[in-house]
Order: structure tokens, then sequence, then C-alpha cells
């Protein structure tokens, strides 16, 4: 009985979410019987005392936009929209909103709580062209249970133009999320204009991607009061983040005697963390720092300015005798207290501006000022010791959307509780709300509302109402917002499943390639070209596996219709005489970093610039130890091999390379033997081949290749004393 109980609610349930489909949800909502029918006769009028000519005028414009109805602003007609102040209620973003057959009645406190009535209004409206539109007859009362509900956009790793930043903006906005933090600058690219420092976007703000492609861009000065403007109509606060003192290499860049070492540099065009960073011995750093802090702070009106102080080396302090005098002059007993007094010097400019500081959890490392907002994305344990220190928190690191939608689903950022923490919940005043990150070292413009959405939705409501939570209810009402991101032309993804995952399979026994793709939703389709060119809608269209029998270049990517949803990928087939020849492995790559079978070596695929493609085998502090048996005596002129270094991976160079041949697969002659000059704090990607040629043919059965690794991480990297891997791809025989 009690199972026919629940089936007849969850019914119930998803009859009540047909009629209405609110997210976030309301605190409170109660359905009455009849209708209210929305004409272009509607009247919209505003009690004396409300003084809400801009959500007005909104309310208007986006009613036009969605449904094709014009409203009548300022008539006196019936039926009709009237707005009326309320002042009894407490929170400043609360609203109340009761529809009857005659009139739709809207009160608040302030212009947040009408602005936020009527974006749950345009929710019961239909997202398509019609004359007239029905809304049932209810009312609901309603209020945020965290006053900050954020969504962090990474600009930096990958640039986003303005449009797409706007679009955001208008969906952060329905959906009630009111904070905008834009995460302006990073070590691979500057994204703000700075007068004073016109280096910093002419310079610092491209870079030279692995395939010899510039990726870059900036915003103008203009450009970002457009944005915040854009923002502030639709209720959103706009927070700058400058990064400091780490996550800085573009502006060393374009600025070097901002770096405690002289060094050539380039913008970065790999991920991770590197140990330049601002030289805080220097005074010239904080000169610089406060003039570009100047021409950004008048730029948005906000209270709040966001440094960054995440992931900060201290490598380069260590060596520097700037850094080192300081240190002994302020009495620090270590780089931690360095980094506490940058963060303090900053701070205290910028109160000094009438700002307030936010950097990410790390700002506590030697002790922070608990003015500071504190943004948490460590753990529960950083946050807490945040509330010890008497700061404000924001919780952000539950909610990495740049995982992939498998890991990270709609129903565990659903049904996270921002309070479940005994500390938290205890401190609840200091626990201001949470921002949803979306970092993009993965992430362009076609693939970000696939790892946006549907989990925005999710995460607006989990931070607008704390109360009891019902997965499958919320479902539910996720399942009517379809049509309407389909209608906004939003690229949304799956609730629990990954975009697109790719593998490149070898058949020896029939020398062919098998590209197998497992797909995140039904209707995305894979598109491909065999001759190097990018795919388009119109190019072939792959089955579940796509099986090629000749050399060259598989270029793909996933597209749902004429859209495409992920950057191309490329697998390149290089054809040569080892191709699918025994291969005796005397060291075995890690499972992790292997291929099936023992083809790895001499399946006819050369590695991309990602160590992860699946075609590069890794070995950790092990050598790579392989004999391969041609089957007969073959002639050839040129044997090579590849080795790929990534340091904040932990992968190096090896230490010294050897290709020997042999008649018999027991007495082998050297044909080359090179030693490398690692080293092993260089940041970014670097690629070498090992390669024999010879004028005149020879002719060998076995070759042999040995590569030593580094050994263990030196002093200074970021897993020093752990053992460097070696990576290699393919030996290619000519």
């Amino acid at each position: 009985m009690k199972q026919i109980f629940v089936g007849l609610l969850i019914v119930l349930t998803v009859q009540l979410n047909a009629q209405v489909s609110i997210i976030p949800k309301p605190q409170l909502l109660q359905l009455h019987t009849g209708e209210f029918t929305l004409t272009p006769s509607t009247a919209i009028q505003t009690a004396p005392e409300v003084k809400a000519e801009e959500v007005v005028r909104f309310l208007v414009e986006s009613v036009k936009a969605q449904t094709g109805i014009q409203l009548l602003p300022n008539a006196k007609s019936l039926p009709f929209i009237y707005l009326k102040s309320d002042a009894s209620l407490q929170n400043d973003e609360a609203y109340r909103l009761t529809v009857t057959a005659e009139r739709i009645l809207i009160e608040a406190k302030t212009n947040q709580g009408f602005f936020w009535a009527v974006q749950s209004l345009r929710q019961l409206l239909p997202f398509q062209k019609t004359t007239s539109a029905k809304i049932p007859c209810q009312m609901m009362e309603d209020a945020p249970s965290f006053r900050w509900r954020g969504h962090m956009m990474d600009v930096a790793r990958h640039f986003f133009p303005v449009s797409f930043i706007k679009k955001q903006l208008d969906l952060m906005s329905l959906y009630k999320l009111n904070i905008f933090h834009w995460h302006l600058t990073d070590d691979q690219g500057w994204r703000i204009e700075i007068k004073k420092y016109p280096k910093l976007t002419s310079v610092g703000a491209w870079r030279k991607e692995p395939d010899g492609s510039i990726h870059g861009g900036f915003y103008t000065q203009a450009e970002i009061k457009e944005v915040v403007e854009y923002a502030r109509r639709r209720n959103i606060t706009v927070i700058p983040e400058i990064e400091m003192p780490g996550h800085c290499v573009a502006a060393l860049v374009a600025y070097p005697e901002l770096a405690c070492t002289n060094e050539k540099r380039v913008v970065p065009n790999s991920w991770g963390v590197f140990g330049d960073v601002f030289c805080v011995g220097k005074e010239n750093v904080y000169v610089f720092l406060q003039n570009v802090l100047d021409e950004v702070m008048p730029l948005f009106p906000s209270r709040y300015v966001h440094i960054g102080g995440d992931e900060v080396p201290k490598t380069a302090w260590q060596a520097s005798p700037e850094c080192q005098a300081l240190m002994k002059a302020q009495g620090l007993k270590d780089e931690h207290e360095l980094q506490s007094y940058f963060i303090k010097r900053i701070q205290k400019y910028l109160q000094s501006k009438g700002k307030t500081l936010i950097g990410w959890d790390e700002i506590l490392e030697g002790g922070a000022d608990k003015d500071a907002i504190v943004e948490v994305w460590r753990g529960e344990a950083e946050g807490r010791k945040a509330l010890a220190n008497g700061n404000r928190i924001i919780h952000a690191g539950p909610y990495y959307f740049d995982s992939p939608n498998a890991n990270l689903t709609l129903k565990k950022v659903y049904e996270y509780d921002n309070l479940s923490d005994p500390a938290y919940r205890q401190n609840s005043t200091q626990v201001w709300g949470a921002e949803c990150p979306l970092w993009t070292e993965r992430v362009t413009t076609y693939n970000a509302e696939y790892m946006l959405y549907p989990r925005m939705l999710a995460f607006s409501e989990s931070l607008w109402n704390n109360g009891t939570r019902n997965f499958e209810e919320f479902r539910a009402r996720v399942q009517q917002h379809y049509p309407i991101l389909t209608a906004l032309k939003v690229a949304y993804g799956a609730e629990d499943k990954s975009l697109i995952d790719t593998k490149i399979e070898f058949d020896a026994a029939h020398k062919s390639w098998s590209l197998r793709s497992y797909l995140g939703m039904k209707d995305l389709a894979i598109r491909y070209t065999l001759n190097g060119t990018k795919p388009t809608a119109q190019s072939p269209k792959a089955q579940e596996v796509l099986t090629v029998t000749k050399p060259g270049k598989i270029t793909f990517a996933p597209f749902r219709g004429d859209k495409q949803y992920r950057d191309a990928q490329s697998y390149q087939i290089i054809e040569n005489k080892a191709v699918a020849k025994k291969t005796t492995w005397n060291s075995k790559p890690d499972a992790q970093y292997a291929k099936p079978g023992e083809y790895g070596l001499v399946d006819g695929l050369k590695g991309g610039e990602s160590f992860g493609d699946g075609v590069w085998m890794g070995w950790s502090g092990r050598p790579v130890d392989a004999v391969v048996d041609m089957g007969e005596k073959t002639t050839f002129r040129s044997v090579k091999i590849d080795f790929i270094q990534e340091a904040k991976s932990w992968i190096l160079l090896p230490k010294s390379v050897k290709i020997s041949a042999s008649d018999d697969g027991i007495i082998f002659t050297t044909l080359i033997e090179k030693t490398f000059d690692v080293k092993p704090l260089l940041d970014g990607i670097v690629k070498e081949t090992v390669g024999y040629e010879s004028k005149q043919p020879i002719q060998k059965r076995y070759l042999k290749v040995e590569a030593i690794p580094y050994g263990k991480l030196p002093v200074g990297h970021n897993g020093a004393g752990g053992e460097a891997w070696l990576f290699t791809d393919e030996l290619i025989v000519n």
C-alpha cells in the first residue's frame, strides 16, 4: 500500500510540474484553480511608491523576445500585472507572486526582489511565439537560502567572446544566479586591457598552440563596461579576478622585470602550476599591481576584487636575493609568511579604495586577515580553518564544472548540501554561498554549454532553496526546461555522461585501425575527415566504429545537428616497415599508459600533443627496453622514435636513448646513442626525436630500443622526490 501511495505521489508531482516548473524551486508554492491569460492588451502598473522602471522595461522586452507578446506599461486596462512594495519581507531578494484570473500581483521589498519575480513569471510563459499565454492561478513566496550564488568563468585558458559571455549572463539571471566571477588573467593569457601596460594584451594575450596556430584575445575596457552593465541590468554583480602572485606567466612574458629571473619566456600553451611568479621582493611589482588595480577597480562597481592567491610555488622566492632581503627586513620566518605579507599588503591597498579582497583558500597560508573572503576549493578542512579564523567563505570545490559529467553528475550537484559539514552549519552566517567554476583548459565555446547545463540548474536550486531534496521531483522539472534551453539555443549536455570518449585500436592481423567512439547523448554524431582537414556538419558520419586500412590522418569531432560540440581531434597513422612486427618487451609500460597487445611500439600511431591521448606509452621510474623482430632481414635507411616531456605532469625526457640492430637477436650493434641535458623545471611541452639515418641501405632483422629514465625529481619540482615518468610513442623504420 505504501508503494502505491508513493507512486501516486510521484505521478501527482509530475503533473504539478507540467503546470508549474520553476527552477530554482520557490520556497512556497500554492496552486489554485483558474488561469490568467496574458495577451497584448495586458497592462503593467506600479504602486506610487515603486520605482522600478528598469525592471518593468526588462519585463516588457523579455516577454516580447520570448513570446512575441507586447505588454502595455503604464496602461490602465484589465487584466494587468501590478508591482507593489512590501517592506515586511525580510530578505532584499524576496518576492511574492500571486496569480489570479484578473491580475498578477508582484510584491517585493527591493528591485532585486521584483526582478527575481519577473524571472519566475517568465518561466511560467512559453518560450515560443504565441498570441496569448495561460498561466495557472497560484501564489508563491520566495527568497534565496544563500546570498552568494555564483558562476566563475575562466577566459584565460581559452578566450570567450563578449556575445558568449552575455548569453551566459542571460541564462544565469533566468535561474537566479547573482554573481559572475570573471577569471581574467592566468599563465596562458591576460584578457583585460590595461592602458598603462599595453604589452599585457599585445603580448600576454596571445600564445602559440602546439599545432602552430595562434590563440588569444582580450576585452577592451569599453567591452568590460558593456558586460558589467549588461549583468547589472540582470541582477548580477561581476567580480573581476586578477591572479597574483602566481598564475601570472603571461604578465611576466610581457614585462620580464616583474619576475625573479631574466630568462626568456613565452606564454605557455600547456596547463598546470608554473614556477614563474611575481617577484614579491621587488618594489616595482607592487607599483605594477597597484597601477593595474587602479584601472580595474573603476570598471567594476562591485565591492569585491578577487586576487587568486592559489598554487604559488616558492622556489623562485627562495632563490631571489630581493625576496630573501624583504623576508629579513620584515622578520618573516619562511616563504609562506612572505606570501601572507604580499596578500595583506594588496588587501590593505584594496581597502584604501573601498574594496574587499577575495582569494582562493591558499591565502590562509602564513595567516590571512579575517576581513578577506576565502573561496574554498581544496575541501571542507580548508573551509573550517577559514571559519575558525573569522573569515566569510564561498564554497567552490564540490562544483568544478570542468569535471566530466559522468563524474560530477546532475544528481551529485543537486544533492550536495553546502551546510552538511557541522562547522559550516554552526557558522552558517559566515557561509555566504557557493560558485560553480568552469576552468577551461579543455573547454572552448564548442563544449562549454555541455559542461554547464543542465548542471547549472541543479547548482542554482541547491543555493536558492536549501530545503528538503527530492532528485526525481527536481529531474522532472529539469525535463520541462530542456525545450526552454533548446529555444534559447543552449548546447546543453547529458545529466550523467561525458560528452565523448574515444580510443583507437590496431588490428595487426588485418593491418587496420578502428576508431571507437562513446557518445554522451543519443543525438550526437561523429563527423570525420581522412585528409587532415577539419570536419564540418557536412562531413561523413562515423558509425560507432570507424575502420581505416590506409595510413593518413583521422580528424573527427562530435556534432548535434549542425552544431559542433568539441574541438576536432586527430590520430596520425604513419606507414613504415615496422608496423605490426612482433615486439618483445623486456620492460613493459605501466598499465595505465599501455596499449593492449604487444604492438604498442609498432602500431603505426604517432602521438599527439597530449601524453594522455592513448597513443603515448609511459614508464614510471623504469627504462624502456624492447626488441622488434622484423621477421626477416629488412633493408632500411632510417630509424627514429619520439619522446615527450611535460614536467608539470612529472614526465621528463630520458637521460639517454640507444637504438641498436642485430642479425640474430643476441648480438646488437649500436646505430645511435643520444644523451639529453634534461631540464626538469622547464615549463611547457617538449618533444624530441632520436633518429639514425644512413646514406647506404642497411639489412638487419632485429631492432632494439633502450631509454634510461631521468630518475628522482629534483628539489624545486612539484613532485620532488618522486620518480620521473618516461613517455614514447612509435618506432618508425624506413
